[in-house]
């Protein structure tokens, strides 16, 4: 996951969003989201004449937000971009992408009752499988 994260923020970069860094704090289960997001910021800062800005891409509360700007009239469809994204991860599992609900273990995590009963036995394991590190060639 970390290297098609790396090319989401690349994209991102080379169409001119500033803050195209944070695209890579994606769990692996909403990678893909994060590939549509992509396209369409990608689109839309090759459409309008106005630097797009990501000031923040977090989970919070088992759910994706998305906090991205520009100071013209693309607002509104960033905006909705924002929406669709949160609503796209509601119920889903941020390590599968499956089905998945809301587990509270001292913090909200969205995940598939399989997973769940894995972080009930190995926590540290499925933040790895959330959140996998990059891989060192060396």
């Amino acid at each position: 996951m970390p290297g098609i994260l790396a090319a989401l923020e690349r994209r991102l970069e080379a169409a001119g969003v500033d803050g195209a860094n944070d695209i890579t704090c994606l769990p692996t289960g909403w990678v893909w989201i994060g590939e549509v997001l992509t396209h369409h910021l990608c689109r839309l800062a090759g459409a309008i004449d106005e630097v797009i800005y990501i000031d923040d891409i977090k989970e919070k509360f088992g759910s994706l937000r998305v906090y991205v700007c520009c100071d013209g009239d693309a607002r509104a469809e960033l905006q909705a971009l924002a929406a669709w994204a949160e609503s796209a991860s509601e119920g889903r599992c941020m390590v599968t992408g499956r089905p998945g609900r809301i587990r509270s273990a001292g913090w909200a995590f969205c995940l598939s009752d399989r997973l769940a009963a894995l972080h009930g036995r190995d926590p540290q394991l499925v933040m790895e499988l959330m959140y996998p590190k990059a891989i060192d060639p060396t």
